[in-house]
């Protein structure tokens, strides 16, 4: 993940309609324990933190970066959404905040303007399955023969006070999943 960084620096005061930005390596994904890879994350980054295939971000109104994730499937790893911070110590530190159904991906995450609720949408689960008694979830409604469909998800943080900067509390991949049958990997938001 390229950062773009204005002529006058980061922040408000940095002119963002310049013609020409220098540029940094703010996260280089992938996982960080193959060497071939040549993965560059926070070194506090835990073993559910790093990700693969970034595919759309969007900022908080704190200023930190959200990243859903398209293709970890392919590395056997659950799609989801990631919440890393931009400044301070904690600067380049992903945490995982939601892990998709298997074989689904996030996409279009976009926070509400007081920052207190993140959207986004959740594509294409079980999309492997060629028919639907192998699909490994029936997400979002887990009903026996109902398909597993997209859906919009809507994540709230409890106790959030808008403009209030917090530290970001990861999660594990596939913590708390819903009991439903079939289901994989659903992870729910931090509390």
């Amino acid at each position: 993940m390229v950062e773009l960084i204005p002529p006058d620096g980061r922040g408000a005061e940095a002119d963002h309609t310049a013609e020409k930005y220098e540029w940094d390596l703010f996260v280089l994904c992938g996982n960080p324990k193959d060497a071939a890879v040549g993965a560059t994350f926070h070194a506090d980054t835990s073993e559910d933190g790093w990700f693969v295939c970034p595919d759309n971000i969007t900022f908080d109104p704190a200023g930190r970066l959200w990243v859903g994730t398209d293709g970890a499937n392919d590395f056997d790893l659950p799609d989801g959404v990631y919440g890393i911070d931009t400044e301070g110590p904690a600067r380049g530190l992903p945490k995982l905040l939601f892990t998709c159904p298997h074989g689904a991906e996030a996409t279009g995450p976009c926070f509400t303007p007081d920052g207190t609720t993140l959207f986004l949408s959740v594509q294409h689960p079980a999309e492997d399955a060629e028919t639907l008694d192998k699909a490994e979830t029936l997400w979002p409604d887990f009903k026996d023969g109902q398909p597993p469909r997209p859906a919009v998800v809507a994540i709230r943080r409890k106790g959030w006070q808008a403009g209030r900067r917090v530290a970001l509390a990861p999660t594990k991949r596939g913590a708390e999943p819903c009991k439903a049958p079939r289901q994989q990997t659903a992870g729910r938001g931090y509390g």
